[in-house]
């Protein structure tokens, strides 16, 4: 079958977008982390990666073969940076964003913390280096915040160092 690739999820939840990298049999999960410990569990238990509960820590290291539940924020990826993480998936919270929300001025986007959470996700990228990455959203990124959030989604992408 060739190279399997190994993936690094963020914002996992119960692993909806990483069970259709491993049904292609070319990937496997080297970490993921959920704010949730509930999607964590059953993450872990899907997938078969050992939880962490790392819940009221300040700074946590990631570890290969982990699924962490705690916020993305306290994350540091140094941990991960020897395991070779050749994708990085995510969809970072969209209720911000989200057009099902409401009318314009109810989608804060960026303007509130949450809405900001994309931002660890491009950490991750900077930290990690991978050859590709998915980052998933939904309809209304693109207009929140009068079009500026997806502006300023897309310079941080371009800005990776």
């Amino acid at each position: 079958m060739g190279r399997r690739y190994s993936v690094v999820s963020l914002f996992a939840g119960a692993g909806g977008l990483d069970l259709g990298f491993m049904l292609s049999g070319r990937y496997e999960i080297a970490f993921a982390n959920d704010i949730l410990l509930q999607a964590s569990r059953t993450y872990s238990s899907n997938f078969g990666l050992k939880l962490e509960d790392c819940s009221g820590q300040n700074r946590v290291q990631a570890k290969p073969g982990s699924v962490m539940a705690c916020d993305v924020s306290k994350v540091d990826f140094s941990g991960l940076q020897g395991a070779s993480a050749d994708v990085v998936v995510g969809g970072p919270p969209c209720q911000d964003f989200s057009i099902v929300r409401g009318p314009s001025w109810d989608r804060r986007g960026i303007e509130v913390r949450r809405g900001r959470l994309y931002a660890h996700f491009v950490r991750a990228l900077a930290d990690l280096q991978p050859a590709a990455f998915v980052f998933e959203n939904v309809p209304g990124l693109k207009s929140a915040n009068e079009g500026l959030a997806y502006k300023v989604i897309l310079e941080d992408f371009a800005n990776l160092r």
